[in-house]
């Protein structure tokens, strides 16, 4: 009989290798996302795959507080997340409540910070690119105007 660390080795590559195929199942190889680009809906589900549980979301998080985004384990997630290239630029989110943020890593850091782990990146509208955003803190008002979408 194997011994325990035999057998979770082999799930531990069974699991690799199921992953992996599902992944490239899920690949149309006749589109070609453009780098920076945020990730379509299917790509976000099997992306956060990673992630659930949520402890594993935190200990990004956590590597991100400690290290910051250039940290290369935080840098190769986000580069998976943006089809291999950091957008340089705003960055918008699902959610139309929440204004757009300066970068990536900011964006990032608020996810973690607000426990949104699954908060999902989506291209600016043109909308977005001349629209005053509003963020209200107690006491005080914050207007960011004339923003730049990337594209």
């Amino acid at each position: 009989m194997r011994s325990l660390e035999t057998r979770l080795c082999f799930l531990y590559v069974c699991v690799i290798f199921h992953r992996a195929e599902v992944s490239m199942k899920s690949v149309d190889l006749n589109q070609h996302p453009e780098p920076g680009s945020p990730l379509s809906d299917n790509e976000y589900k099997e992306f956060w795959e990673l992630f659930n549980p949520d402890w594993k979301a935190e200990e990004l998080c956590e590597l991100r507080q400690n290290f910051g985004c250039n940290e290369p384990r935080v840098l190769r997630i986000d580069l998976f997340e943006n089809h291999g290239h950091i957008p340089n630029g705003m960055i918008c989110t699902e959610l139309d409540t929440i204004p757009p943020f300066d970068s990536f890593c900011s964006f990032a850091k608020f996810r973690c910070s607000h426990r949104q782990f699954f908060l999902k990146r989506i291209p600016c509208q043109e909308s977005q690119t001349y629209k005053e955003f509003h963020a209200l803190t107690p006491g005080a008002s914050v207007s960011i105007s004339k923003v730049i979408c990337y594209r």
